[in-house]
């Protein structure tokens, strides 16, 4: 995901036409990389008529931060 569409979601809920709009993709473009996103559980969504509102999953966030930080007192790669 690109910085723009980072930007968007980190002010909370946002739907396929508001980002696409932003970033200048296709709705379907949009829908398609969010799908995928949802699929791997960074994602929420909620349905509301013919709208879909997505927003960061902050739990699985976390999750993948822990798991790319380095370990304390770990050897250091370099």
């Amino acid at each position: 995901m690109g910085e723009r569409p980072r930007q968007h979601l980190a002010g909370g809920l946002a739907t396929t036409a508001v980002l696409a709009g932003q970033v200048r993709l296709t709705q379907p473009t949009v829908t398609h990389h969010w799908g995928a996103l949802f699929e791997a559980g960074f994602l929420r969504r909620e349905r509301d008529g013919r709208q879909t509102w997505y927003w960061v999953d902050t739990d699985a966030l976390q999750a993948i931060q822990q798991l790319l930080e380095p370990a304390p007192g770990g050897a250091d790669p370099g």
